[in-house]
């Protein structure tokens, strides 16, 4: 028999241990800890599903962009895991996706489209790892934005503005969560990668 909303729910929550979460504020660089994962260590990194404008490469990786009244009727129907709202847009991810993976036995990484989110996750996620990503500095994301272009002057001041905000409530957490920090040096990808392993070697995780 299909199981409901609910029991697909309490399942997830079960093999919770599956999952790794990456918060971090816009520009972090979560995609690419997330790519890195994928790449390395035989993850899978689910579509999402967003009333946002999908950018080059999320259709192609499935990824589902709906109106806001198509959104908010799915998530009032339970059918989107670890919804959130950033930036005047809706995330979330296809419930059922998630399930049918996890029931066959993958390792999967999300993305969190808003560092308050964490706490859900936590709730939601009990075994899981969540990797919050701590910039520096504000300068190391307005670089990291301004290479890959995909946000207007407005839209990307507003991003750094909130990156503080984030990274407060990353390190506020911490105390209350356990969230296992990863701190970017001068924007260099190698070694926020480098701190990953490390992290994946602690958790007994072997590259693929």
């Amino acid at each position: 028999m299909q199981k409901d909303n609910k029991e697909k729910i309490k399942e997830i929550i079960k093999k919770s241990d599956q999952f790794i979460v990456i918060c971090g504020p816009s520009g972090s660089g979560k995609t690419m800890v997330s790519k890195h994962l994928v790449d390395c260590f035989d993850f899978i990194k689910p579509p999402c599903v967003t009333t946002r404008e999908l950018r080059k490469g999320e259709k192609e990786a499935g990824s589902v962009c709906l109106d806001r009244n198509e959104f908010l009727e799915k998530d009032m129907a339970g059918q989107i895991f670890l919804s959130a709202r950033n930036y005047g847009n809706a995330y979330g991810y296809d419930l059922d996706i998630i399930f049918n993976n996890l029931m066959t036995g993958k390792k999967i990484v999300v993305e969190a489209p808003a560092s308050n989110l964490m706490t859900d996750v936590s709730y939601f996620l009990p075994e899981g790892i969540i990797i919050g990503i701590i910039p520096l500095t504000t300068e190391e994301v307005d670089n990291q934005l301004t290479q890959r272009a995909l946000n207007n002057d407005k839209d990307q001041r507003m991003r750094l503005l909130n990156c503080e905000i984030e990274k407060e409530h990353i390190a506020y957490c911490c105390g209350l969560i356990d969230i296992e920090p990863i701190i970017p040096t001068d924007g260099s990808p190698e070694n926020t990668l480098r701190q990953v392993d490390r992290l994946m070697d602690k958790k007994g995780f072997k590259k693929s």
